[in-house]
């Protein structure tokens, strides 16, 4: 009576359901929760510091050839100093192209400036932001809304704000602001 018991519990211990694929990547090499990656240059400085909540390696070869990650946290250094921080829903990482692609919720800041979307495009060698999607440009106490999106040069500190809508500047003690159309 014991055996037969201990095979009817193996039984229905076996018959539970396969563990369902719940990964937003399909394909994917390596699945990581908790995903946290850092460079340093030759002499030691950090350069960037990459955290997400969950990361999708993908590999061609024997070398990763893209990460996807989401809840992303892209923070830059200059010389042990934090020079700008990029946050997204979900980002993509090409390495062979050196390009960081942004969805979703995304703002990128610096000691300059915040730019919000809900697409963003940096190209990590060159320093260049760009989104042809609409942009919330934050600038001191200016807000600027570029309709058709938004080039900036991190190395020159040119940008370009496409099609700009209205100009919003904050005064101090005024609630309100005051709105250029």
């Amino acid at each position: 009576m014991n055996r037969f018991l201990l095979l009817i519990l193996l039984l229905a211990a076996c018959q539970k359901d396969p563990l369902q694929d719940d990964s937003l990547e399909k394909g994917a090499s390596i699945r990581l929760k908790n995903f946290s990656r850092k460079s340093f240059s030759i002499d030691g400085k950090e350069e960037w510091d990459l955290q997400a909540k969950e990361a999708y390696i993908f590999r061609s070869g024997d070398k990763e050839s893209r990460i996807v990650a989401y809840g992303l946290d892209f923070k830059q250094f200059d010389k042990g100093r934090r020079t700008g921080l990029i946050q997204a829903e979900r980002g993509e990482i090409d390495y062979k192209k050196k390009v960081l692609n942004l969805a979703g919720t995304v703002s990128f800041t610096d000691d300059k400036r915040t730019v919000q979307s809900e697409e963003l495009k940096y190209t990590m060698e060159d320093k260049i932001l760009e989104s042809t999607a609409s942009v919330l440009l934050v600038e001191g106490a200016s807000t600027t809304h570029c309709r058709k999106g938004i080039s900036v040069n991190r190395s020159t500190n040119v940008q370009v704000c496409k099609s700009p809508a209205v100009t919003r500047v904050s005064r101090p003690g005024d609630k309100q602001g005051f709105e250029d159309l």
